[in-house]
């Protein structure tokens, strides 16, 4: 090739990798040591609330996943072509016990329990999730047996428990559960 003065190149340049930011906070305070995983790879954010997962094939879409031990997971997706910054809200879980307004509505049986609770109410029960005390979530099932939820803790260590209740007509109660 022969190239005189006047000649001009121009070259085009695609990019293949790229990168995601995810910066989390609760309101307006970073939230540090919380997990981000996206595909097989898992950051840590650091004092400023900042994880990085790099070297990631561009374009193409991916899951993210957003745990910390005492909030709410986040689970989000995202189509990737160059670098990106996702700004994230992270809700911590309640600590407190809040009662329906009529305290009636709702049963929980045996409290404390040994292996089986039963969890009965008057108003339609969508879901119920179980947090060890430290804000862990754990992996008990509730089974719906005619509008009668069973939890079987028989698994899981003595202690104290919240149950998040969740209702149809978008109401959540939070119980206090003990586990001999």
């Amino acid at each position: 090739m022969n190239v005189t003065s006047d000649t001009t190149f121009y070259l085009f340049m695609t990019r293949s990798q790229a990168e995601i930011k995810f910066v989390l906070q609760e309101g307006t305070v970073p939230v540090s040591d919380a997990k981000v995983a996206v595909l097989t790879d898992t950051a840590i954010t650091n004092a400023l609330g900042i994880a990085r997962i790099r070297n990631l094939n561009v374009p193409t879409g991916y899951n993210y996943h957003i745990f910390k031990s005492g909030f709410r997971d986040v689970f989000g997706s995202l189509n990737l072509h160059t670098d990106t910054t996702v700004n994230v809200q992270i809700e911590p879980l309640p600590v407190g016990i809040y009662e329906k307004q009529n305290p009636d509505i709702l049963k929980i049986w045996p409290n404390p329990v040994n292996d089986i609770l039963l969890v009965e109410s008057a108003d339609f029960i969508s879901k119920i999730n179980v947090y060890a005390i430290s804000g862990r979530k754990t992996n008990i099932p509730a089974k719906n047996r005619q509008g009668i939820f069973e939890l079987d803790f028989a698994k899981n260590e003595p202690g104290v428990y919240l149950l998040e209740i969740f209702f149809t007509d978008k109401t959540v109660v939070f119980r206090k559960v003990i586990r001999k």
